[in-house]
């Protein structure tokens, strides 16, 4: 086994902090998500603040599951997602607001927009030397 899949090297560890566009996959063809992955330094450390602030309120007692989706959703709206492209409403192209991000990822309607991010995100931790690799082709 290649030390590359069980080390990251930092050309990889440099896609999953600053970002990497990464298609949506066959539900949604033509959009593609600008993301950082989960294992960012950036992700890390909101995620970490988040369950540390929930832990508190929670008087010390381990975080439900409601609160542990409730900090996904919040870190892909926050931090995670950066960009998109191929969102459309009315054949219209709608621009990326993190906003209107945080508004579908948070509200049940957007389960699947959210998925869909969450899904880009994990390809990107689970792959980043496949998305290094395709940016120094397109170099």
């Amino acid at each position: 086994m290649d030390i590359n899949e069980l080390v990251l090297p930092k050309a990889a560890l440099d896609a999953i902090d600053n970002g990497a566009w990464v298609p949506a996959g066959d539900s949604a063809p033509d959009v593609r998500f600008k993301v950082i992955g989960f294992m960012s330094e950036e992700a890390q450390k909101y995620t970490k603040n988040k369950q540390a602030a929930l832990r508190t309120a929670n008087k010390g007692k381990p975080l439900d599951s409601d609160q542990e989706l409730e900090v996904i959703k919040q870190a892909l709206a926050d931090v995670c997602l950066k960009d998109w492209e191929g969102i459309t409403q009315n054949g219209e192209a709608v621009p990326y607001s993190k906003e209107l991000a945080k508004e579908w990822i948070m509200s049940r309607a957007g389960d699947k927009f959210t998925s869909l991010v969450l899904l880009a995100v994990k390809k990107l931790d689970n792959n980043a030397n496949a998305y290094v690799e395709e940016v120094s082709k397109n170099s």
